[in-house]
């Protein structure tokens, strides 16, 4: 943390020069198990982490966004994100920089802004695949709000990163009420000496109303890690990973002594790391709930069962499911 308030002092002057700036971020510490073999890896694992993001309003039209995040991993801090952001109309928004990737609804969301410590089985290994994650990109979007008179969110992105791969990413969600509909879509062109264009498509349900949330997503999307592999031995390297998730939660008031609120969360998937091979699949279940001291302060505990099941075994694993207990602060 001396590294984030180094930071801050170093940024203050800033605001001398800008119109506004905002500074914002989280703390947290956490305990980990696993179920786990000794000879692969610990069972136990502590952690902390940090993050210091200031948006920097340099004028009514144009704000930039500088993302620093620090860990018990390295114990150094390092630049997530910078992006700038352009209002050149009131239904489109242009951001360049290194920005996330706008397939499904929970990759958007900010890690302090998950209603679960981790994001889910099936988004990390979208993620791994490329369908996930930050790259330099340039975006156009908008983000429905209910002042405006357009019912709709989109995003439209153009990303490239340090290798060879580039690609474009596409999210259309049509708001009714409470009640929103999507659909997302991803190519990934990747280059040298094995060219490959990959695919990704997503489909989206939610609900939210004050303090509860439901949300659905479908997808398919084409490993390109699996088809190299594939097509360095000859073989057909159209490979389709799938899957299903869906989460719930609610946010209850009790005003207590302790607690201010309790917030119930449940989370399932099942993920298909080769569509046609249904025998091989993992089913991820997770309860948790968020005890809120304040709005800002909590205490989050999840319980994440890994049930994984392929063609070899007659019944499920639960290796690599976890249990997770942080507490974590706003700001």
């Amino acid at each position: 943390m001396k590294y984030f308030c180094f930071l801050i002092i170093l940024l203050l002057p800033v605001n001398s020069f800008c119109v506004d700036i905002d500074i914002t971020g989280y703390g947290a510490t956490g305990f980990k198990t696993y179920e786990r073999n000794f000879i692969n890896k610990y069972k136990q694992e502590t952690y902390y982490e940090g993050k210091l993001q200031t948006e920097i309003e340099l004028n009514k039209d144009i704000e930039a966004q500088l993302d620093f995040r620090g860990n018990s991993n390295d114990n150094s801090v390092r630049l997530k994100e910078f992006s700038i952001k352009f209002d050149v109309y009131k239904y489109m928004n242009i951001k360049v920089g290194n920005v996330k990737k706008p397939f499904g609804f929970e990759q958007l969301e900010n890690r302090d802004e998950l209603k679960t410590v981790e994001r889910s089985y099936a988004q990390d290994n979208l993620s791994e695949m490329g369908y996930g994650g930050r790259t330099v990109s340039l975006m156009f979007y908008n983000k429905f709000k209910e002042k405006n008179n357009i019912p709709i969110t989109y995003y439209l992105s153009f990303y490239k990163n340090n290798s060879d791969v580039s690609g474009l990413a596409a999210r259309f969600v049509y708001h009714f009420g409470d009640f929103a509909a999507g659909g997302d879509y991803i190519f990934r062109h990747s280059g040298a000496a094995h060219p490959m264009n990959t695919h990704g498509f997503m489909a989206e349900f939610f609900y939210e109303k004050k303090d509860f949330f439901s949300g659905l997503e479908i997808f398919a999307a084409s490993d390109p890690i699996e088809g190299i592999r594939r097509k360095m031995m000859g073989l057909d390297n159209q490979v389709f990973t799938s899957g299903i998730k869906s989460i719930s939660s609610m946010n209850i008031d009790i005003d207590g002594t302790v607690f201010k609120s309790i917030e119930p969360v449940f989370l399932f998937s099942i993920y298909y790391p080769e569509f046609e091979e249904h025998s091989n699949h993992v089913i991820q279940v997770l309860p948790a709930v968020n005890f809120y001291i304040t709005k800002k302060v909590m205490l989050r505990f999840n319980a994440d069962f890994q049930f994984t099941k392929n063609e070899f075994n007659t019944e499920y694993s639960t290796l690599e499911s976890k249990g997770i207990i942080e507490l974590m602060f706003r700001y």
